[in-house]
């Protein structure tokens, strides 16, 4: 009978106090990242096994009316209106502590806000979902399908998103109408290696000590990100990092890796101090005024002290979950980022830096590399049309204003016959690319 009322309770009323009249029972909790199952400090591996449950578990559940998505999906795509967003369900604010959602379809719903602390919800179907300003340091997400979601200001401290998709997903800022204040994405320490991010936006994202080891950038923004001593390595013979087309003017790159990184069209304009990518691949890439000391008098946002690895390094004791990702994250720091101890090989990453500078390319050049890497990225079937949504949205600040490559990527992207990622534009994104493009040519005369 006991066993029976903690689900019935939880799952009537998923509240924090909930979780806390048993907490005291199971100890802290953590997940593990290998299999995603949930575990206790403390405690043997087969506690789980007779522990009485306290979390929500819908595992393989689905929890959305397909006659109602089905709808509001044709609304979504007919509107003119780019803000234009419909849930399914309404979950803002929830508690969902530790709530077992793998492989559940939960695609349209509204989780913003909501607590989902150490939840799992690996190989979830939750694409167009949003999570803003939720809360799931150490959950639990890899393979989750989170296409066309929105995670803005979500926190991610510590989080697994490996192998996730996130196609046009957006992981920047998410500001509060009320007070004008912003919180961005939180991601410290979080591993996203082999993450499917195209045409995904990270402006701003705090991403320090995390782990993107091959995952796939290409046409992504990651402005202003925070990506001090963050790993975007590829694998010797193995899959490489792609980050072609992505920009990441004004990121933080101190003590970051990009080794065997593909970095073809991409633009830096960074803070690259001990950044090392000595064997990325580099064509037709725009770097601009790289500062690669620890100690910039013109750029402030530049510098880096011993008060600075400090203030890092008790962030990240402080807000990431503990786990293998902490200790990875912390180690990467350490050994990177400490400006009192000599780092092998940092002059040569500065040269590096150097080089790309004096051979980035004009800037007719550049753009029509980045044109071209774009169609590439928005024509593919795959994932259409999150990643081309992703792509038109900084369309305009990526070109120069009335750029004949621009002009002429719209036009490209908006012919479908010919361009398969453009099934399932709206019309909205579509009224965006006919404005670039601007009127069509006038047709040759035929003989």
């Amino acid at each position: 009978m006991t066993a029976l009322v903690y689900p019935v309770l939880v799952a009537t009323f998923p509240d924090e106090k909930i979780y806390q009249a048993t907490n005291w029972l199971h100890r802290d909790s953590y997940r593990d990242f290998t299999t995603g199952e949930l575990r206790w400090r403390g405690r043997p591996i087969w506690y789980d096994s007779i522990a009485p449950a306290n979390t929500l578990d819908l595992r393989g559940e689905g929890l959305i009316d397909y006659p109602k998505l089905e709808n509001i999906t044709k609304k979504n795509k007919s509107e003119t209106s780019e803000s234009r967003w419909e849930p399914i369900l309404l979950l803002a604010k929830r508690d969902l502590t530790e709530a077992n959602l793998s492989d559940t379809d939960i695609r349209q719903i509204e989780f913003s806000d909501a607590v989902l602390n150490r939840a799992n919800l690996s190989s979830a179907w939750a694409k167009n979902a949003h999570f803003d300003r939720a809360q799931l340091p150490g959950a639990f997400l890899k393979k989750a399908q989170l296409e066309g979601a929105s995670l803005s200001g979500a926190q991610l401290q510590g989080a697994s998103l490996s192998g996730a998709r996130l196609q046009g997903a957006s992981l920047r800022c998410a500001r509060y109408a009320e007070n004008k204040a912003y919180d961005c994405a939180q991601l410290q320490g979080a591993s996203l290696d082999e993450a499917e991010l195209q045409g995904a936006s990270l402006d701003e994202a705090e991403l320090q000590g995390a782990s993107l080891d091959e995952a796939q950038l290409q046409g992504a923004t990651l402005d202003g990100a925070q990506l001090r001593g963050a790993s975007l390595n590829g694998i010797f013979f193995g899959p490489d990092t792609q980050l072609q087309g992505a920009s990441l003017d004004h990121a933080q790159l101190q003590g970051a890796s990009l080794n065997d990184a593909q970095l073809q069209g991409a633009s830096f304009g960074v803070c690259a101090w001990r950044a090392d990518a000595r064997w990325a691949a580099w064509k037709d890439t725009r770097v601009t005024r790289p500062e690669m000391g620890p100690k910039v008098d013109k750029v402030p946002e530049c510098d880096w002290t011993v008060a600075s690895l400090a203030a890092l390094k008790q962030l990240i004791a402080k807000e990431v979950p503990q786990g293998e990702n902490k200790r990875l994250a912390m180690e990467r720091i350490e050994q990177r980022l400490d400006p009192t101890k000599a780092l092998e090989g940092d002059k040569e990453m500065a040269k590096i830096w150097a080089a790309r500078e004096r051979e980035a390319p004009a800037p007719e050049a550049y753009e029509k590399s980045l044109a071209g890497q774009w169609r590439e990225l928005g024509c593919d079937a795959d994932s259409a049309p999150y990643v081309l949504h992703g792509l038109i949205a900084r369309l305009s600040s990526s070109f120069r204003d009335q750029s004949d490559a621009a002009k002429a990527l719209a036009a490209a992207l908006l012919d479908e016959a010919d361009c398969a990622g453009a099934h399932g534009l709206s019309e909205a994104d579509k009224a965006k690319l006919k404005k670039i493009a601007g009127p069509a040519a006038p047709q040759a005369p035929k003989p």
